[in-house]
Parts: C-alpha cells; structure tokens; sequence
C-alpha cells in the first residue's frame, strides 16, 4: 500500500536491510516548486438513505468512514473485522442495504467476506476498496458475488457518494 501510494506521487521506495543492523527505508518524492492551493468539490454531494456495512482492518479507514458515510445520508456499521462483521451480518442480514470492504484483510478477504454474504443474501450490493494501484477488472467469479464496483484509496467524498448512490438505488427503492 505504502508502495502505492508513493509511486502514485511518481516517488520512490528503496530498503536496505542488514542482518542484526535493522532495515531502513528510503523515499524519495519530487519536489514542487509551486504553491498547492486545495481544490473544492466542485459537484454537489448527492446523499441518500440505507444501512452500509463497513468493513476495513485500518483503524484509520474505519474512524473516516464513521464520519463520512452518515454525511452522505446514510447509516453506517463499522467493523474492523471481517469475522465480526460476518457475524453481524448472520444476525440480521435484511438490515443491510450495501457492503463496502476492504480487499486485502488478514483472515479473510473482501472477495470472501462478499462470498459470504451472498450465501444469504445473493442480491447484497458490494464495493470493494482497495489501496493497490493496479487496475483491478471486474470478472466473472467476481461479479456472481454483487461485486459492482471498485474503489481505490484514498476515496474522495463526491466518488464516494456517487458510487454508494448508483449501487445501492436498484436495490433499496427507498435509497436516493
């Protein structure tokens, strides 16, 4: 992910690592000369309504999202574990309108939580999120588990509702 996001920058990463010395780890990014001014969001937010499950192992990730999924209109149940969120799920999967995970977890994947979820409910929506930089296609084993989209991080607020909002309205009439 590091790598990524360097590399992103059109940095670099180099390790050195000595037996019994440590590891050290070098990065190299370019220098801008000019002044960076921030960018508003120039397209409205369109918000919505339905109840996302969230699932991402970066503490981080799962605090932002608390934030930002409820300014989007909708509610959020965040975990931090894809077992545990599998186990919310079990306990009542009509109450959830879209899942929204990570895909590389320790334990298991966003594909396999996904996977999961469809054994309950095959018409559950999912977002995958991930912090790789490839290109990540949508195929056919995938999509059979109501993966419909990706999402690369970081994720800016206006992709974010975008997405959320043309996954979750054919399923959820009561959504957007």
């Amino acid at each position: 992910m590091v790598h990524g996001i360097i590399t992103s920058y059109k940095g670099e990463i180099t390790v050195e690592s000595s037996q019994g010395k440590g590891t050290t780890f070098h990065v190299y990014l370019p220098v801008i000369e000019d002044k960076l001014v921030a960018k508003p969001e120039v397209e409205p937010v369109q918000g919505g309504n339905g109840n996302i499950l969230f699932v991402d192992d970066e503490q981080a990730t799962v605090t932002m999202m608390k934030t930002l999924i409820p300014q989007l209109g909708f509610t959020i149940e965040p975990f931090s574990s894809p077992q545990k969120a599998l186990e919310r799920y079990h306990e009542n999967p009509g109450n959830i309108d879209l899942l929204i995970t990570d895909l590389t977890m320790p334990g298991m994947t966003g594909i396999e939580l996904a996977a999961e979820t469809h054994k309950l409910n095959p018409d559950l929506p999912v977002i995958l999120i991930t912090g790789y930089d490839k290109d990540i296609e949508l195929t056919t084993p995938i999509n059979r588990y109501g993966i419909s989209r990706f999402l690369k991080k970081p994720v800016r607020r206006s992709e974010l509702a975008t997405t959320i909002n043309e996954v979750i309205s054919p399923h959820n009439p009561t959504a957007a």
